[in-house]
């Protein structure tokens, strides 16, 4: 995953943010052309993906970032937000759970290694 993140943000030529969450965000990395993404890994178990959906609102309406989707790679093991909390912008689930579906945004099964 952490190749196909630099290739396409390569290919892009764009930069993005890359946080470790389980039950909030534990850390966060700036990903972009020529920035290798790191290996290191923060945080456990107990996910819960409001905290990132608060960043990404607050990145928009305090700092005026202009983002343009949403990636996550997880198990959907989850706590999900709702209602207000959903941004308006595309959301792709990179689920390695076959039998796991999002609740909005799309999702694809990857096969882990």
């Amino acid at each position: 995953f952490n190749n196909l993140i630099e290739q396409c943000l390569g290919e892009m030529g764009c930069h993005g943010l890359l946080y470790d969450v389980d039950t909030c965000i534990q850390a966060t990395y700036e990903v972009g052309p020529g920035i290798k993404v790191s290996k290191r890994c923060a945080g456990g178990g107990g996910t819960d993906f409001r905290s990132v959906f608060i960043e990404i609102k607050r990145l928009v309406e305090d700092e005026g970032e202009l983002i343009a989707g949403v990636v996550f790679l997880s198990d959907l093991y989850a706590q999900f937000p709702s209602g207000d909390e959903i941004p308006d912008l595309p959301v792709l689930w990179c689920s390695i759970t076959k039998d796991l579906e999002a609740p909005f945004g799309r999702t694809i099964y990857v096969q882990p290694e």
